[in-house]
Formats: structure tokens, sequence, C-alpha cells
């Protein structure tokens, strides 16, 4: 059951900045959550579906403090993925998971509350 997963990521309640190393000219190492839509463009929804291993994925300039996710669980297929907030709640309000990481690796959630989750079957 690799949704569950989600569960058994690392989950850094109190991390610092985040650095990460370049990995290449030209590399992009961490993408920027601009907005606090569903979906979208800058949306968290979007930058999970394109982040790639080692990203961090930043939201930690939102000025919103809660996400409510609407058109399903987030999706993450990266292996070693770090998600970084500043105090945000994401919520599935009840309708169906709220992050899912269909990947080997590690998630790292760090200054985020998940929750209104749900399983089925």
């Amino acid at each position: 059951m690799r949704g569950w997963r989600v569960l058994a990521v690392a989950v850094a309640a109190a991390c610092g900045t985040a650095s990460h190393a370049s990995q290449g000219a030209g590399a992009r190492t961490s993408v920027t959550v601009e907005n606090c839509n569903d979906g979208g463009p800058g949306s968290l929804r979007e930058a999970l579906a394109s982040a790639v291993n080692g990203e961090i994925v930043d939201m930690r300039s939102l000025a919103c403090s809660f996400i409510t996710l609407r058109s399903g669980e987030l999706t993450t297929t990266a292996p070693t993925l770090q998600i970084y907030g500043s105090h945000q709640t994401i919520s599935a309000g009840g309708r169906s998971r709220v992050i899912s990481h269909d990947a080997d690796g590690t998630l790292v959630l760090s200054h985020l509350t998940i929750s209104g989750g749900t399983v089925q079957g």
C-alpha cells in the first residue's frame, strides 16, 4: 500500500531554512508555490506534479494559511522530495487522502499541518 507511505515518511516538524546543492548547471533545485489554489499554475498541486528527485517545494512565501483540496489527493512520484511551509494547513475536507507519495524514497514535510484526509477501501 504505497499510499500509506505518507504515514511513514520523515516528517520534520522543526526544520530551519532549506538549502540544497545545485545538481548541475541550469538544474532546478526548488520550485516555489505561488498561490493557495487547489490546482493550476503556481499551485502546490502543479509543483508536486512537476517535482523531480531531490527538489524542494517551497511554500514559505505564501500569504495564506490554508489550502483546501477539492479535486482529490495531491500526488508526487519524485523519490526524494522536501516540502517546506510556513505553518499552512493542507486539508482534503474529508473527501480524499491529502497526499500520496508514489515512489521509493523519502518525503519530508516541514512546518505543515495535514488534515481532513480519508482512506477508502
